[in-house]
């Protein structure tokens, strides 16, 4: 029996390796609904000129996976929606230029990191990139409560603009006006909302 487990773990080791990428759409039950959160973003960094936003688009909360990742999809993912999503779940924290966020001490990591390791929250996989499906709770104002976040300096993220809850039958038609084809094709072949609603 531990053989069995031993090789599975390897498995999986071995599946993740190679990885480009992680990210996660979050989503919510409400009445029986499901609804998926997708960020609207501005097509330039942060850091640039804040009068030259002429374009945005809408996307999972995602990225590119890094060295101090160590190969771990859950952990890129956990990562970047912490940061995408301002640290929504931890309201002390100011995000100014210069500060120095402890990402392992943060409620809003450890929530995702949680749910997405040990609770095997249902993924696609979209050209080496792992999306992840979190359950969080529905809240209408979800915006409102993180405007406040202050100077957003995450290098190299593009600027938080809005969030948008989407329901569950506009959801890949969505996904694939904003040109995330593949994503949607991938949440329809692994039915992932029959797998969200059990």
């Amino acid at each position: 029996m531990k053989n069995k487990i031993l090789l599975i773990l390897i498995l999986i080791y071995l599946n993740c390796l190679g990885y480009k990428g992680a990210g996660v759409i979050p989503y919510a039950i409400k009445d029986g609904k499901l609804y998926f959160l997708l960020g609207i973003f501005s097509d330039q960094n942060f850091s640039r000129d804040h009068k030259k936003l002429f374009s945005y688009s809408s996307s999972y909360f995602g990225g590119m996976k890094k060295p101090e990742d160590n190969e771990k999809p859950y952990f890129t993912a956990s990562r970047e929606v912490s940061e995408q999503l301002l640290f929504i779940f931890d309201p002390d924290i100011i995000l100014k230029k210069g500060n120095k966020i402890e990402l392992k001490k943060t409620k809003t990591f450890d929530t995702f990191y949680q749910k997405i390791k040990h609770l095997n929250a249902p993924k696609v996989e979209v050209e080496g990139v792992y999306i992840y499906f979190v359950q969080i709770s529905y809240c209408a104002q979800i915006y409102s409560s993180i405007w406040h976040r202050g100077i957003y300096d995450f290098p190299y993220h593009k600027r938080l603009l809005d969030l948008k809850w989407i329901p569950m039958e506009e959801l890949l038609n969505y996904l694939v006006s904003d040109k995330l084809t593949d994503l949607a094709t991938q949440i329809k072949n692994e039915k992932i909302f029959d797998k969200l609603l059990i």
